[in-house]
């Protein structure tokens, strides 16, 4: 006889020690805490030694969290955050339990800088020598691990 498997959820409320699992040989364990409680049963049609078995799994909420740095912005779910907040996840586990994930999102920024410097000969520059006029850039990382762009309007006289 092949076995079907059903699930179906109990909610207890003011729990005192309502019985919940009914397992091999009669034996009979009991949750005495509220909560929401998911079980897997063989149907009525098959038992084992005269008792249906039961399984029993607390629905046991998830949670975690985690930090997610970023420079400039940072797009979530269809919106872009330019500023530090906190995410929530609700997620939902195989068992159908609440899973809450907390994602701490900072949002560091990047540094744009433009300078007019005039020179007599050469200039020093981004890392090397520059003898003529014109616009350097040079990117650099800035305290927040993020790029500095230094845009320089040189001029040689």
């Amino acid at each position: 006889m092949g076995q079907c498997l059903f699930m179906d959820t109990v909610t207890i409320q003011n729990a005192t020690y309502s019985t919940l699992l009914v397992a091999l040989n009669a034996w009979v364990d009991a949750y005495d805490t509220a909560g929401i409680y998911r079980y897997w049963a063989a149907d009525s049609a098959n038992v084992n030694g005269g008792y249906p078995v039961f399984a029993a799994i607390p629905c046991i909420t998830v949670t975690g969290s985690d930090t997610i740095t970023v420079c400039d912005s940072y797009t979530w779910h269809g919106t872009t955050y330019t500023t530090s907040t906190e995410l929530i996840d609700n997620l939902t586990t195989l068992m159908g339990c609440d899973s809450i994930v907390t994602h701490y999102l900072i949002v560091n920024h990047s540094i744009t800088n433009n300078e007019s410097v005039t020179a007599c000969e050469d200039y020093f520059f981004g890392g090397q020598w520059i003898y003529s006029s014109g616009q350097y850039t040079d990117t650099l990382t800035n305290a927040a691990n993020c790029d500095s762009i230094v845009t320089l309007n040189l001029t040689i006289n």
